[in-house]
């Protein structure tokens, strides 16, 4: 499977992802992002990847100071944009997940299913970037539907799912021996189909928390949702709470 996350990501899907959001989501996770990560106004986080800031936006708007880092230049030029008409506290950066270099920053946060994006190897060098940047006992918040335990579980062949008129379908294949979940996406709009590859490698929750604890970190929790319920078999996500040692 070749690096599909290099070109995904371009104004068509990104318009897609930003209208499938509701307000409401955004807001409950930003509420759930300032406790767990213990933000202040002042305080230094890290949103890798930011895609184009639906956190970082509602954070700056809160005075806390976003460093957004992504590989998808329509998306940072809207972030960007964005940031300078509020004039909002928020410095973005064009890089790759796994060799990125920012900080000194307070903490941390990785939401959405990026995780996936990468092998063993490639999360690997993706947390050793975040706690280079993360400050000893700055906190990190990890969120990922594509564990085993989550995305396994739930597995359908088929899903569709429809935004700002634009629908996405998608056809999913599980390659058990690769552990990963290839999948064929098409956007549709005006009549017109754009169909693309996107893959996610599965990991299971233990593998995810022996990386993240090799990187230099020491995790706290595991929760299934932002509502702070215990994660178990079936939950709808991941959320690693760690602590940078």
């Amino acid at each position: 499977m070749t690096e599909w996350f290099t070109t995904f990501f371009d104004e068509l899907a990104n318009d897609f992802w930003e209208a499938a959001m509701p307000p409401h989501l955004t807001e409950e996770e930003v509420a759930y992002l300032v406790r767990t990560l213990q933000l202040t106004d002042g305080s230094t986080v890290l949103d890798v990847p930011c895609n184009r800031g639906r956190h970082a936006l509602a954070l700056a708007r809160r005075g806390i100071r976003v460093v957004g880092v992504d590989l998808s230049t329509q998306a940072l030029s809207g972030l960007e944009q964005r940031a300078a008409e509020e004039g909002l506290p928020i410095t973005t950066v064009l890089a790759d997940m796994r060799s990125f270099e920012v900080g000194p920053v307070d903490a941390a946060y990785t939401l959405g299913n990026s995780l996936g994006y990468f092998d063993v190897g490639g999360i690997s060098q993706f947390f050793q970037c975040v706690a280079r940047a993360v400050v000893p006992g700055g906190r990190y918040v990890v969120d990922s539907s594509m564990v085993a335990e989550c995305v396994l579980t739930q597995f359908e062949p088929e899903s569709s799912y429809s935004a700002a008129g634009i629908t996405m379908s998608d056809r999913h294949r599980y390659d058990a021996r690769q552990s990963r979940l290839d999948t064929t996406v098409t956007f549709s709009k005006d009549g017109v189909a754009d169909a693309r590859e996107m893959s996610h490698w599965v990991l299971t929750s233990r593998e995810v928390v022996d990386l993240v604890e090799g990187a230099g970190f020491a995790v706290e929790a595991l929760y299934g949702d932002i509502d702070e319920v215990p994660f178990d078999i079936g939950a709808p996500r991941l959320l690693v709470v760690a602590r940078r040692r």
